[in-house]
């Protein structure tokens, strides 16, 4: 899926290069669009990779797992209706406003919003609503077990992941004052080596935490 692009999937203070790629199988290349490489921040040498997966899954057979919507063409018409009248009436359009209107509208409320946990937050609850009017859903006929976040983040990671997204926007985007760009790139870089070193302690605590759980009778314990 890898497409021209003015952004790289690896790149350090060595050399950059196309090394990653994005594989996908023949049934479902007519559904993927929009591939690119996102500039924003991945604690890494790689690049985060963006795409969009499109109606062509309606097809699909899915199995019968808990909170799995039941997808057909139908729903999904009906699903991208109500998508757009729940998002027109929390952003106050209630009049005949279009998907590319809302799209660019959507886009300027990121873009000028700081905290952009918050916006998704609220996209999510709008697919959430619509998946809700709009399909069908499974129930599980047997236990699921729900998925957990990584257990070492901290409230102090998702700050410090906020602060160096920004700093990263802010060197990005300073083209025409040389000094105040170099000033902005030191920012970023300090801010993302705190960044990766909080995220390698907080591992290291968790799993120390984690492979200490002992008991007398299993002294290997989950490990």
């Amino acid at each position: 899926m890898n497409k021209e692009c003015s952004n790289t999937t690896f790149r350090n203070h060595m050399e950059t290069s196309n090394i990653n790629l994005t594989i996908i199988s023949p049934q479902l290349i007519k559904s993927v669009s929009g591939w690119a490489i996102s500039d924003q921040e991945s604690i890494s040498d790689h690049s985060i990779i963006k795409y969009a997966i499109g109606p062509g899954i309606s097809q699909w057979k899915t199995d019968k797992i808990q909170n799995t919507c039941y997808i057909t063409k139908e729903s999904l018409t009906k699903f991208q209706g109500n998508g757009l009248q729940i998002v027109k009436a929390q952003l106050g359009k209630n009049h005949d406003t279009g998907a590319e209107d809302l799209d660019e509208t959507l886009s300027s409320l990121i873009t000028e919003e700081l905290d952009i946990e918050k916006r998704i937050d609220e996209f999510s609850e709008v697919l959430k609503l619509a998946c809700n009017k709009s399909f069908p859903t499974y129930r599980a006929t047997k236990k699921v077990t729900a998925q957990k976040t990584v257990p070492w983040w901290t409230q102090e990671l998702t700050v410090l992941r906020k602060k160096t997204n920004t700093q990263r926007r802010l060197y990005k985007r300073t083209r025409n004052n040389d000094e105040l760009r170099e000033k902005r790139k030191t920012q970023y870089s300090e801010g993302k080596a705190t960044y990766a070193a909080t995220i390698k302690r907080e591992k290291i605590r968790s799993w120390k935490g984690y492979r200490n759980m002992t008991t007398a009778a299993n002294p290997w314990n989950t490990v």
